[in-house]
């Protein structure tokens, strides 16, 4: 398998999969899943690779990172694929990462939270002194306020095992649904392997954003223009039996 050139100018690259809804048998309770490297900025998907099962992206993903040059690249993915071996994978690849830490991985994701926990210095003691800094921003759209407020630090550099780690992050959201009133909190904590001098508070929260959009930019898009939950295909064409990097 050759790789894949410099497609794009984008740093980002979003590693997310998909499962088209059609494709789904009766009685089953899964269909064709797409596991896609892709540039937000620019709508480029990289490549992409068709599993069975949204627990199988863990597995397909060093494929599908080993048809990229990575180099100069940052590859950012949801918790299912917060893995050691992606890790090293794509540091040793010329690559950063950004990682979320959700209850598929409970201890990173306590280690992680216990970092901004408030500190309750002991009578007569003074506070443990903090390296945190901060980012916020407001988006106002679809009918909603969202405020999002990023807080790093680098306190578990050297004090937990996973590979190439720099710093961790707590990702605080409100949404506010402006003809309802109603608010959603939600707090997502997050690693990295860029150092503070490479994306402080500020730039993590920008890419935090843009790999949200994939949602938009790639998903709706196959839902509504391409109909992709539509298909009624149960299996991936013959002889591309993992997608494009065949």
């Amino acid at each position: 398998m050759g790789q894949i050139g410099d497609a794009g100018q984008s740093v980002l690259i979003s590693l997310d999969g998909k499962t088209l809804r059609g494709s789904i048998p009766a009685g089953r309770t899964s269909g064709i899943h797409l596991l896609a490297a892709y540039l937000p900025h620019e709508g480029i998907v990289l490549a992409q690779v068709a599993v069975a099962a949204k627990a199988n992206e863990m597995t397909a993903a060093p494929q599908v990172l080993r048809a990229l040059d990575l180099r100069g690249k940052i590859v950012m993915g949801d918790a299912w694929l917060t893995q050691r071996n992606l890790s090293i994978q794509i540091v040793e690849g010329g690559a950063e990462y950004i990682w979320l830490a959700q209850d598929n991985q409970p201890t990173l994701q306590q280690e992680i939270a216990d970092v901004f926990l408030p500190d309750e210095p002991f009578p007569g003691s003074s506070p443990i002194p903090d390296d945190f800094e901060v980012a916020h921003s407001v988006t106002k759209g679809h009918g909603r306020l969202e405020e999002r407020t990023l807080t790093t630090s680098g306190l578990l550099q050297g004090y937990t095992d996973w590979p190439y780690l720099q710093q961790v992050f707590k990702l605080e959201r409100r949404v506010i649904h402006l003809k309802t009133g109603q608010i959603q909190q939600e707090v997502v904590y997050g690693l990295t392997s860029l150092t503070r001098p490479e994306a402080g508070p500020t730039q993590l929260l920008t890419f935090v954003q843009d790999y949200g959009g994939i949602e938009n930019s790639l998903h709706y898009r196959r839902d509504k223009t391409l109909h992709g939950d539509a298909t009624r295909m149960t299996h991936p064409p013959i002889g591309r039996g993992h997608g494009a990097l065949e």
